[in-house]
């Protein structure tokens, strides 16, 4: 709003004097301040104004029309700009740091804009002895004693309290109708708005790319959707929460990069520049960019500009492998996908080199779309196991481990290996499988889909086999309870096993590591499971972390014999419940020869898989089970 306009709403707003010929105000009951120089009272409540002084703007245009204030101070400026302090107002972020010649212009043009706004805020990183900046009353200010960089205003914007924030940095000037641009802007195109727009051309790095807005090639006339933005932001407060979802690849530069990468990826918001007319510079977000910019401050400058390129290049690269789809990314590539995760899938095995190529298989025909790293660990397999790369080129890495056969009674040390080998590794998702599953179809694309769903910060962890144990407690003594997603229904279980996808916080909870897991417990049963699952569910759960397990399995297990607790296994034996089981539930393990004859389904689960020898396996390690048992008691008993 332009001063005479202010001045204007001010004389209709007072009252006269009071009665001891004084003006006062109403919220400190006491003359309000007449040191001001008496000749042009005018033109100085115009300077106080320029530079945000508001309410001392506001004292000396009452004390100078003979009236006394009917209310507050701060009540008289905000109504005399037109501002509501309310729920749908703008809050202003203004950057501190080495430019404060820029910061009163920056005032000024705020307080010209079409649409008023409810409150400004100025975020302030250290720039050095003797940068000083001018206090001023009526801006909130926030003055830090180190230089936390770029990301730190947006965590200060989070303080607004209103519906709208707009973040600028300290070299922008926008367009007195820069506001009205972007509100008008959003009843269409709701997302992230910038002045300075960039469509990256690279799924590998930040150059080369296309600027849209004051600074393209040509201002663009309509809205454009960009991959990030720059320079000036506007955006609905409730965006901002993204941004912290995940920790920034760097601290150091590409705010804008994360910003608008983790908007897509977590909430899928997408980033526009608002029109930037050639003809009409009201509307632009940046007025004088390219001469305010280009100092000797400027960050591209001063941290050498091919190191500045290297590490965008870097945060670009880093962001996009983990899931955030860009404008331009190919059709049929990775990162064509909206929900595009990059995932790392362990898998133990031991003696079955069939089930485990047709696992790999199926995991290869449903890559395309993802990155998927894999790693498998062989746990003393008679027949050592041997995996040809080139057979899984959707893949894009396998790993292959190998050790001593570690069992049932072991086996906390063989997924210690797994999580240990995970401490550098940033995928979006994990998976955890065993060599017998089988995948359901798109079972990437709807096991990802489902976990993004599911509308709660604290989960880590979905358990993806639904068996027996559907709508019962396991081992946390937690009542399952139905939650509704857009992709479909989940148990909130409190328990997972080792069937399961998770993310880093997962590991991050565990740190990275499975406990010990005393003998006693195979004492005096000694048909007990490996005690790994439960340990997992019980740690977690004390945690007040969140687990699931899915409404209708995505794995399929067909009760094969078991290798680590075969006696149990045939006692209680694992199925798969899938809602309308069919052949055409499988994914496809083209490659594999057939190692199982499949045989109409007796039961509603589906297909039935048989194995010529399966009976005669199954009794022989019974009987080493039964050797081994009387072996254990005949021990305890001498101990």
């Amino acid at each position: 709003m332009k001063f005479s306009s202010y001045l204007s709403n001010i004389r209709s707003i007072l009252a006269p004097r009071g009665e001891d010929g004084l003006v006062h105000s109403l919220d400190d009951k006491h003359p309000i301040n007449t040191t001001y120089p008496s000749g042009d009272w005018e033109r100085t409540a115009q300077e106080l104004y320029d530079r945000g002084r508001y309410h001392e703007a506001a004292d000396l245009l009452a004390m100078n029309q003979g009236a006394v204030l009917t209310e507050s101070t701060a009540n008289l400026e905000l109504r005399a700009r037109g501002q509501v302090r309310d729920a749908e107002g703008i809050t202003v972020v203004l950057t501190g740091y080495q430019r404060p010649q820029n910061l009163i212009r920056q005032i000024r043009a705020i307080n010209e804009q079409s649409v008023p706004v409810s409150d400004v805020m100025l975020w302030k990183n250290y720039g050095g002895a003797g940068v000083e900046f001018e206090e001023i009353n009526e801006i909130k200010t926030a003055s830090c004693n180190h230089n936390f960089k770029f990301h730190s205003r947006f965590a200060f914007a989070l303080l607004a309290k209103t519906k709208y924030v707009a973040v600028f940095d300290d070299d922008t000037i926008p367009g007195p109708r820069w506001f009205e641009n972007c509100l008008e802007t959003l009843k269409t195109h709701n997302g992230i708005l910038g002045s300075a727009g960039i469509v990256l051309k690279s799924q590998t790095a930040y150059r080369p790319h296309q600027k849209v807005g004051w600074n393209g090639a040509v201002p663009n006339e309509a809205v454009v959707e960009v991959d990030l933005v720059g320079h000036a932001w506007f955006m609905e407060k409730a965006v901002l929460k993204y941004m912290w979802f995940e920790e920034p690849h760097s601290w150091d530069n590409g705010e804008d990069i994360h910003l608008s990468y983790t908007a897509k990826k977590f909430g899928g918001i997408r980033t526009f520049v608002p029109p930037h007319p050639s003809d009409d510079k009201s509307l632009w977000g940046s007025t004088d960019g390219k001469a305010l910019g280009n100092d000797s401050v400027s960050s591209f400058k001063n941290n050498n500009s091919n190191s500045h390129t290297r590490l965008r290049n870097e945060i670009v690269r880093n962001a996009i492998q983990a899931g955030w789809v860009t404008k331009e990314a190919p059709a049929g590539s990775p990162f064509a996908s909206n929900i595009r995760p990059s995932a790392h899938v362990f898998i133990p095995t031991f003696n079955r080199p069939r089930q485990l190529k047709r696992l790999l298989n199926q995991i290869n025909n449903e890559a395309p779309g993802f990155h998927i790293t894999v790693h498998v660990h062989d746990d003393g397999s008679e027949q050592t196991v041997h995996i040809d790369a080139s057979d899984y080129p959707n893949i894009a890495h396998i790993a292959l481990s190998r050790s001593p056969n570690f069992g049932k009674k072991r086996y906390w040390e063989l997924v210690n290996r797994f999580f240990r080998s995970a401490v550098h590794l940033k995928p979006d998702l994990f998976y955890y499988l065993a060599d017998d599953v089988q995948l359901v179809k798109g079972f990437f694309s709807k096991s990802a889909s489902l976990w993004h769903a599911v509308p709660d910060k604290y989960k880590v962890a979905m358990h993806l086999l639904l068996d027996q144990r559907e709508g019962s407690a396991c081992w946390t003594a937690f009542d399952p309870i139905t939650i509704e997603t857009g992709e479909g229904a989940v148990y909130k279980s409190q328990w997972v096993d080792m069937l399961m996808m998770f993310d880093r916080t997962f590991l991050e909870a565990l740190k990275f590591e499975i406990q010990p897991v005393s003998l006693n417990r195979w004492i005096s049963n000694p048909l007990a499971s490996s005690g790994v699952g439960q340990q997992i569910s019980h740690r977690l759960h004390e945690q007040q972390r969140s687990m699931y397990l899915v409404t209708d399995s995505l794995l399929i297990h067909e009760d094969e014999p078991s290798v680590m607790n075969p006696e149990e296994r045939l006692a209680n034996p694992i199925v798969s419940r899938r809602k309308n089981p069919s052949a055409e539930d499988y994914a496809s393990s083209a490659g594999v020869e057939s190692a199982v004859t499949v045989t109409p389904a007796a039961t509603t689960q589906g297909p039935i898989v048989a194995f010529d020898d399966s009976i005669d396996r199954l009794r022989d390690q019974i009987r080493r089970l039964e050797e081994m048992r009387s072996h254990e008691v005949r021990a305890f008993h001498q101990v």
